[in-house]
C-alpha cells in the first residue's frame, strides 16, 4: 500500500469490505469490522514511531529472489547485515584510533575498545587491521647462546 492517505484509506476499506464479503458478512457486517480496524488503529497507532529509524524492506530482493525456502532468505539477509555492521564497526575502530593518535593517548586495546564503544574482545579481533604496522606492541623474545 503505497500512496496519500486518501489513497491508502480508500485501499484498506477495500481490503476491508473484500474481506466481509469473503466472510458472508452483509452491509452491517463491512461496517462492523471496518470499524472495529478504525478504533484499533485509533487507539494502538503511534505516529512518531514513523519517525524513528526504520528498516528497509525489500532492500536485496534482486539477491533473495529465486531461492525458496524462507531460511535461505534468511542466510542472505544476515550475510548482509554482518558485513554492513562489520564495515561500522571497521569505521568507528579506525576513527577511536585517529582520535587517540590526536589526543596523544596511550592506545591500548582497552583504550581504543572504549573510544569506539565496541567490547574489548573485538578490538583486539581487529587489532592487526586498525593499527598501523610500525604502532603495534611486538613482544621480542632474545635468546642466549
Amino acid at each position: 500500500m503505497r500512496g496519500s492517505r486518501a489513497a491508502l484509506a480508500d485501499e484498506l476499506h477495500d481490503a476491508l469490505v473484500a474481506f466481509a464479503e469473503r466472510a458472508g458478512l452483509g452491509e452491517e457486517g463491512v461496517r462492523y469490522v471496518t470499524g472495529k480496524v478504525a478504533d484499533h488503529l485509533a487507539g494502538h497507532f503511534d505516529a512518531a514511531k514513523l519517525e524513528g529509524p526504520r528498516r528497509i524492506r525489500g532492500r536485496l530482493l534482486d539477491v533473495v529472489d529465486g531461492l525458496k525456502s524462507f531460511k535461505e532468505r534468511q542466510q542472505v539477509g544476515g550475510r548482509y547485515s554482518g558485513k554492513a555492521k562489520a564495515a561500522n564497526v571497521f569505521q568507528r575502530l579506525r576513527e577511536a584510533h585517529q582520535r587517540l593518535v590526536a589526543s596523544g593517548e596511550s592506545i591500548t586495546r582497552a583504550s581504543l575498545a572504549r573510544a569506539a564503544a565496541v567490547s574489548v574482545q573485538t578490538a583486539t579481533a581487529r587489532w592487526s587491521v586498525v593499527m598501523p604496522i610500525e604502532k603495534r606492541k611486538r613482544k621480542t623474545v632474545q635468546i642466549s647462546v
